[in-house]
């Protein structure tokens, strides 16, 4: 990992979506505040593995562009963003259950949906 590129491009993100917090950010991932500090001067510590995925989810940004291994932040916009569909009920309460899990959780749930979406549609399209 270049970790010199891991500290600019964490302390940008920590800055844009945590106003520097780093105590948010703790609350936000689960990561301890005392982890979070061991990425900076003078430890430079690199994240784990899941640590870096729980960053990646809380920076709204790729494990790949937080490590420097692209330059694209690989944003991860949910659909209903960038949609006019009107939710009902039982889609806004769907919505809170998703809010209210765990990042890791999150994109469980996340990738199941996608794969369970693909496996609906596609016998759609083969008629």
């Amino acid at each position: 990992m270049k970790n010199k590129l891991f500290l600019e491009r964490f302390l940008e993100l920590l800055d844009e979506k945590f106003n520097g917090n780093k105590s948010r950010l703790a609350k936000a991932t689960g990561i301890s505040p005392s982890t979070l500090s061991q990425y900076s001067p003078p430890r430079n510590s690199a994240p784990t593995a899941e640590q870096l995925f729980l960053l990646s989810n809380a920076f709204d940004c790729s494990m790949e562009y937080l490590i420097g291994a692209v330059d694209d932040l690989g944003r991860i916009t949910p659909a209903v963003k960038n949609t006019n569909i009107a939710l009902d009920a039982e889609d806004r309460e769907m919505l809170e259950y998703l809010h209210a899990l765990g990042p890791y959780e999150y994109e469980v749930i996340k990738r199941q949906l996608k794969s369970l979406a693909k496996d609906t549609i596609k016998p759609r399209l083969k008629k």
